[in-house]
């Protein structure tokens, strides 16, 4: 078992070549990669830079963001658009606080 794992590469190609690396660590420790997890980003990139694409029997597909340790990363590269997605993700959860705070009023605790 691998937990997750990210590849840093400067070009699609180099991307590619890791990911050649990691597939042939894998098969050689009885591993297979997760095709719905692996996903790739390009930080500022073109459009063709995010072009989905496929190595091996894996088809990699392109994401728009990406949490890793509940750091936001968007691929726009910009830290406002990484702050927004952080803060619509906590909003949920104060969201969903209120509701259950709203429908337990009978809750062995105070809140203030």
């Amino acid at each position: 078992f691998m937990g997750d794992t990210l590849i840093f590469a400067e070009t699609r190609d180099q991307c590619r070549q890791k990911l050649n690396i990691l597939e042939t660590f894998c098969i050689l420790h009885g591993m297979q990669i997760n095709e719905l997890k692996t996903k790739f980003m390009v930080l500022n990139g073109s459009a063709t830079d995010k072009l989905h694409f496929a190595f091996g029997d894996v088809y990699v597909k392109n994401t728009d963001s990406y949490v890793y340790l509940g750091a936001h990363f968007i691929q726009d590269g910009e830290l406002l658009s990484s702050i927004k997605s952080h803060v619509e993700y906590c909003e949920k959860h104060v969201r969903k606080f209120s509701i259950f705070c709203a429908t337990n009023d009978n809750m062995p605790f105070v809140l203030k």
